[in-house]
């Protein structure tokens, strides 16, 4: 693991026996590094939230690290705007009668989010996408999420943009039903209201997420996840016989299971009960073992973990191929689509290699 990883797991423990004084740590920083860190984690304010508990380490901490006063000031600049944007959308869609929920939210804003991911029901997607454009948005051509729609502001591309959805798929699959979503959100009285998903929903929509589309668990998704198992009771079987009816339960086991290992190597503890981590378990795949072997944790980089894309893709033509309900054209469609990518990425990494 990384030195800027390490420190930032470290002020973000979520079981400190004491007060540990991390100071020792500011000597071997790098600050570019761990700007970057919480960046891609996206934990900066969580972070910062944690160093004012610590008390008089927080001035320590900003005098040694002059340019953390300016990415926060940026930040939180880009939090209020993204703030106030999103309840100006969100009275003009209550105005005209219209929900949304924000799908990668366990209850709070997305606060570090470069975008929105709105849920909304199918039936008022004409009406959205004509008051999204009198509002002074426009949307950008995509061609591989046909249920996803993306918008930006014309005059001011770099704000936030709006990824508006009427299911929760990837790569054009569907891996949540959009309709336990709406029977089962519920309210988050945070940041004036708006809904997201139940806690198992969430969960979900978590492991999905960085699996398939991310490649990568971040300190966000972990703390999300953990937080979620911790502050409510979890109806597994729920969680666990959506997965299955939509045909990734064994990505789902096992993103739980590297999310636990992650965990159990940050803070010595583990994430999941006993009951509910044998229930993970009860995967017996020789191939599971084997990802989880080459899956080594902070083997790299700025996150804690890197999902190859082919294990990814692996378990994503799994999920495509056994739903019967697509026809088979679909299915075809989706292994060439993943080839393709494969192979791109593959001669992406050959030209990195010989520069």
């Amino acid at each position: 693991m990384n030195r800027e990883l390490r420190f930032v797991a470290c002020v973000l423990d979520p079981f400190p026996a004491e007060k540990i004084d991390v100071s020792s740590y500011f000597d071997i920083l790098n600050e570019c590094n761990l700007i970057e860190t919480l960046r891609k984690n996206n934990v900066a304010i969580k972070f910062e939230r944690n160093l004012e508990s610590i008390g008089v380490l927080r001035e320590k901490f900003f005098h040694k690290f002059p340019r953390m006063k300016d990415f926060y000031h940026g930040l939180h600049a880009k939090i209020e705007k993204d703030l106030c944007e999103f309840h100006r959308v969100k009275d003009k869609f209550s105005r005209e009668g219209i929900e949304l929920m924000l799908i990668k939210s366990e209850g709070s804003f997305p606060y570090e989010s470069d975008n929105l991911d709105i849920l909304i029901k199918p039936d008022k997607l004409g009406e959205v996408v004509q008051l999204l454009k009198k509002e002074g948005y426009s949307e950008l051509p995509q061609v591989r999420e046909p249920h996803k729609f993306l918008f930006r502001k014309t005059h001011a591309p770099y704000e936030l943009a709006l990824h508006i959805h009427t299911r929760v798929e990837w790569e054009g699959t569907q891996f949540i039903d959009s309709r336990d979503l709406w029977d089962r959100r519920r309210l988050c009285n945070r940041d004036n209201g708006f809904l997201v998903p139940s806690p198992e929903d969430c969960i979900l929509i978590i492991t999905a997420h960085l699996f398939f589309e991310n490649h990568e668990i971040k300190l966000d998704d972990l703390f999300k996840i953990d937080s979620i198992i911790r502050n409510y009771s979890i109806n597994w079987k729920y969680v666990h016989d959506h997965a299955q009816r939509l045909h990734w339960n064994d990505a789902f086991r096992l993103t739980i299971l590297l999310l636990n290992l992650v965990h159990n190597h940050l803070y010595g503890q583990s994430m999941l009960q006993q009951g509910v981590l044998s229930k993970m378990e009860e995967v017996n795949h020789d191939y599971i073992d084997f990802f989880q072997k080459i899956m080594n944790p902070f083997s790299s980089g700025a996150t804690p973990l890197k999902i190859p894309y082919t294990i990814a893709g692996f378990f994503f033509l799994r999920k495509v191929l056994s739903d019967s309900s697509l026809p088979l054209v679909e299915r075809f469609k989706h292994v060439g689509l993943v080839a393709y990518d494969v192979a791109k990425r593959r001669t992406f990494s050959s030209g990195k290699r010989g520069l």
